[in-house]
C-alpha cells in the first residue's frame, strides 16, 4: 500500500513538474512569436518610410535640365579621357616593371632545388623569390656573391608592382561606374537630386591617377575627402568643363564647322 502510495505521489509530482515545463515553453514560444511579429512589423513599417521617401524625393526633385545633362556628359568625356590616359600610362610602367623584374630574376642565385633567391643586404637572411624565409638550414647567407641582387632591390621591384596591379583596378572599377553613369542618363527622366549624386559619387571615388590629370580647377582635384564639401544641388550651367589641356583629348569641332 505504501509503496503505491508512494508511486501515486510521484506520478503526480513529475506530471506537474511536466505541466510546468509545458508551460514553459508556451510561454517562450509565445514570446519569441510576440518578438517576431514586432520585428516584422516594424521592418514593414522601415520599408514603407523608406519607399515614401523615396517617393518623396522624387515628387520634391525637378528633372535635371539639359543644361545639366549636357554639363555632367562632359564631366563623364573629361573623366573616361584621363582614366585612358592613366590605364596606357600604368600599363607601361608596369611592362618595365615587368622586365626589370626579369632582369633580377636572372640574376639572382639559384639554389640546388632551382630556387631563386636573394640575401639581404645586411648578410644575415635570405629569401625566395615569393618572399618565404629561406633559414640557415638550406642555406648559408655568405655562400651568396656579392654580385647577385640584394633582397631589398627585388622586393621595392615587386611592391611597386603590386601598387601599380591595384592602380589599375582602381581605374578599371572606376571605368566601369562612369559606364553606369552613362546608363543612367541614358534610361532618361533623372532629377537634379539623381543627377548631383551621380556627381558627388565620382568626385569622390575618382582615383588619384585619374586626378592627376585633370584639369587643376576641377572640383574632383580639389576634394578634400570631406562628402559634405560636394555642393548638394546641381547648378544650370551655361557650359561643361574646360578639357583644354588633358592629355590625348581633341575637341571636336562643331557640326557645320
Amino acid at each position: 500500500m505504501l509503496r503505491q502510495a508512494f508511486d501515486r505521489s510521484r506520478l503526480a509530482e513529475l506530471a506537474q513538474h511536466q505541466h510546468r515545463v509545458d508551460a514553459d515553453k508556451r510561454r517562450k514560444r509565445d514570446f519569441e512569436h510576440r518578438r517576431n511579429e514586432r520585428d516584422r512589423k516594424e521592418e514593414i513599417e522601415d520599408k514603407a518610410e523608406a519607399a515614401i521617401g523615396a517617393m518623396a524625393a522624387v515628387a520634391f526633385s525637378p528633372p535635371a535640365t539639359v543644361q545639366q545633362i549636357a554639363a555632367f556628359e562632359a564631366d563623364l568625356t573629361l573623366y573616361d579621357t584621363a582614366t585612358v590616359d592613366a590605364l596606357m600610362a600604368n600599363d607601361l610602367q608596369m611592362e618595365k616593371l615587368r622586365a626589370d623584374l626579369e632582369t633580377l630574376l636572372s640574376q639572382a642565385f639559384v639554389m640546388e632545388d632551382g630556387r631563386r633567391v636573394f640575401r639581404t643586404e645586411d648578410g644575415t637572411q635570405v629569401f625566395d623569390e615569393f618572399g618565404e624565409d629561406v633559414g640557415p638550414g638550406e642555406i648559408d647567407p655568405a655562400t651568396i656573391p656579392d654580385h647577385h641582387p640584394t633582397w631589398e632591390e627585388f622586393s621595392a621591384l615587386k611592391d611597386q608592382y603590386a601598387t601599380l596591379q591595384q592602380e589599375r583596378e582602381a581605374l578599371i572599377e572606376y571605368q566601369k561606374q562612369l559606364d553606369a553613369a552613362r546608363d543612367a542618363l541614358a534610361e532618361g527622366e533623372i532629377t537634379q537630386d539623381e543627377l548631383e549624386e551621380l556627381r558627388a559619387e565620382l568626385i569622390e571615388d575618382t582615383p588619384e591617377a585619374v586626378r592627376a590629370r585633370l584639369p587643376q580647377e576641377h572640383q574632383a582635384v580639389q576634394f578634400d575627402g570631406d562628402r559634405n564639401s560636394v555642393e548638394v544641388a546641381a547648378k544650370p550651367v551655361s557650359g561643361g568643363p574646360s578639357l583644354d589641356g588633358l592629355k590625348g583629348f581633341v575637341v571636336p569641332e562643331p557640326n557645320g564647322a
